[in-house]
């Protein structure tokens, strides 16, 4: 396939990327670096470097030891907007070249350039938690603070860090003070926001204090306010009043709206029918949700387990039991990334309805 695609579109640096992709993914680096290398040296003939490119390029030739190829195709593009990406694995390369010295600089440079760009700040901090650990990415965080308190990427990096390590009440604290650095009328401050909310659901699944979940909601609508027809926020609020049984009705106007804004979006489209199914709306939600599975399908992508969980609700709403087993039973058969607990729940769903049957 990839043979005769490439054949019909020579210069096309997606097909040569995707051919190396597939190649990566099944751990034949033999194989993958020439495409890899191929998709980025035509994207840079074409003038249009490209990150994830880059970036596979360079994990390929790194997982085949070529540590001073690594080097030198990543030093060429220290004086580009490809600096923090570059740097980190300039960085990488020179501790397999035992230069552990070097190396630390070229990491806090990488740390320097990617300043608060959300995905080359976590690009960094990927690579350095692969390889030198947290310590170095702390040490770097705190001088950097010790220079300047209201700088904004050190403050970043010290929230990620918080999340990473679950301690989420530091998490919001750091998110807030990036807030306060940036202010209200800053390009930032929605995408600030939005991790400070994110930061108090995670300490409410973790806790289930209701004082996390209120204040996220009040934060979100505070944003909502601000960008009142963003699909993508009014689908996760929709989301998390109708997870917490909260505003149904609410939830429900705002789902359908980030639904019209994109009717091919099986995200909104599923965050939708599940709002339907809690609000005993069965045949509409089991309608939404088999169009969404039939989109995902002619896609080609995978179902997440949870739309399989929905449709289960609806159709045993509809009193289908005999349908919602097969659905709720496909849920936990796909459900390997959900919490033990979700798993649980669905077994126990699909027990209390065999038992109907």
């Amino acid at each position: 396939f990839f043979k005769s695609t490439l054949e019909k579109y020579p210069q096309s640096f997606f097909w040569y990327y995707r051919a190396g992709d597939y190649f990566a993914k099944q751990e034949n680096l033999v194989k993958a670096v020439p495409f890899l290398e191929a998709a980025w040296k035509l994207s840079v003939q074409q003038k249009r470097p490209d990150l994830g490119i880059f970036v596979a390029y360079l994990d390929a030739l790194y997982g085949q030891n070529q540590y001073d190829t690594v080097f030198s195709t990543a030093s060429e593009w220290i004086d580009t907007a490809l600096a923090p990406v570059a740097y980190a694995y300039m960085a990488q390369a020179q501790l397999k070249q035992n230069k552990p010295a070097e190396a630390t600089q070229s990491f806090n440079k990488a740390l320097e350039k990617a300043g608060a760009s959300d995905r080359m700040q976590s690009l960094v901090m990927g690579k350095m938690l692969e390889t030198v650990g947290q310590d170095a990415l702390v040490t770097w965080q705190k001088a950097q603070l010790a220079k300047d308190e209201k700088s904004l990427p050190p403050r970043l990096l010290a929230y990620r860090l918080a999340v990473k390590n679950e301690r989420y009440n530091e998490a919001i604290d750091q998110a807030g003070q990036c807030l306060e650095i940036v202010g209200p009328d800053h390009l930032g401050w929605m995408s600030l926001a939005m991790k400070q909310g994110n930061a108090m659901i995670l300490a409410y699944t973790k806790t289930a204090d209701p004082d996390y979940l209120n204040r996220s909601i009040a934060l979100f609508e505070t944003i909502l306010a601000k960008q009142p027809n963003n699909p993508t926020l009014l689908n996760n609020l929709a989301y998390l009043l109708a997870d917490n049984d909260k505003q149904l009705e609410t939830a429900l106007g705002y789902a359908r709206k980030a639904h019209q804004s994109s009717p091919g979006n099986t995200i909104f489209l599923d965050t939708y029918a599940y709002i339907q199914c809690k609000l005993g709306q069965y045949e509409q939600a089991e309608r939404n949700l088999l169009r969404a599975i039939q989109l995902l399908e002619i896609s080609r992508e995978p179902i997440p387990w949870d739309m399989y969980k929905h449709l289960g609700m609806a159709r045993e709403g509809l009193g289908n039991n005999a349908q919602a087993v097969e659905d709720y039973q496909k849920a936990l058969e796909t459900a390997g990334d959900a919490a033990e607990k979700q798993k649980q729940q669905l077994q126990q769903t699909i027990d209390k309805l065999k038992s109907l049957l």
